[in-house]
């Protein structure tokens, strides 16, 4: 059948994930566009407006709301550092891998709307800086799960173009959209959102959300669809390529019963002989 593989173990087939060239353009584009959407909140959110924003002197002084924002980066970054690999093993499985991506990529939107209500006022610090730490754990942990979409979908050949597609897809989002909130909500302000109480700030986030909405929520939706490899001895096969062995099915012997084997065989041998592993004596004289 076309976009199937089978192998064999003890003669009996057994159905692998669908081969790579069963994965459709639309897919590869739902995987890009997921990129392209948690991008602008690495470029909006954390690098270059909302942060600052954070950090202006509406919220305190400069040292001590930069060593909140320090603080709660820190502690994100060992969050995520601590629990990335449980994350990455659980997404080996196709259920909780599109359960992890659509959950966390809903707390990262919920997270990013919520910093809405970041008053320019020193009591909203620490709620503006916990939003923005709680969103990029999401966004990290739901990369992992994006990420290791990537084999099934791609297959061995084109992974690296796959992935590069994906990467540039979230640069030129990542650059779109601070393009758009730099002269659309700050300077010039074509948009023409007030600012007073940073109200044009402020609907930076509103603005972020809906923008990784938009392009997230596609792969969200079909993500329970989305091909899969197994990783517990299933392989995906390229068309036209030779079949592969599945290392599994061949018979294992226990390593102790094959070290007693050898040195029961090595005693017996008394001569080197071809059986034994040497090589034949000479010719008989006689």
């Amino acid at each position: 059948m076309t976009g199937e593989h089978t192998t064999t173990t003890g003669g009996t087939p057994e159905p692998l994930a669908p081969a790579p060239g069963g994965a459709s353009r639309a897919r590869v584009l739902m995987w890009c566009l997921w990129d392209t959407g948690t991008s602008a909140y690495n470029a909006v959110m954390l690098t270059f407006v909302f942060t600052v924003y954070l950090t202006s002197e509406s919220f305190g002084s400069p040292e001590h709301t930069s060593t909140v924002l320090s603080v709660a980066m820190t502690v994100a970054g060992f969050a995520i550092a601590a629990t990335a690999p449980i994350i990455g093993q659980r997404s080996d499985t196709p259920r909780s891998r599109a359960g992890f991506l659509t959950v966390n990529s809903v707390v990262l939107i919920a997270c990013t709307a919520l910093a809405f209500f970041a008053r320019p006022e020193p009591a909203f610090l620490v709620f503006g800086v916990t939003l923005v730490a709680l969103g990029s754990v999401a966004q990290e942990f739901a990369t992992v799960s994006y990420n290791a979409m990537l084999p099934a979908l791609a297959g061995p050949h084109r992974m690296g173009k796959v992935s590069g597609w994906g990467w540039g897809a979230g640069y030129v989002g990542g650059i779109f959209a601070l393009a758009f909130v730099l002269f659309g909500f700050v300077t010039p302000g074509f948009l023409g959102i007030p600012t007073d109480d940073a109200l044009n700030y402020r609907a930076v986030a509103l603005f972020s959300a809906a923008w990784i909405l938009i392009f997230c929520l596609p792969l969200i939706l079909k993500a329970p669809s989305m091909p899969f490899r197994e990783y517990s001895g299933a392989i995906l096969e390229e068309p036209g390529t030779p079949p592969l062995v599945r290392t599994d099915a061949l018979p294992v012997v226990p390593l102790r019963r094959a070290a007693a084997a050898s040195s029961a065989r090595t005693a017996s041998c008394s001569t080197p002989s071809p059986d034994c592993g040497g090589s034949p004596g000479p010719p008989s004289s006689s």
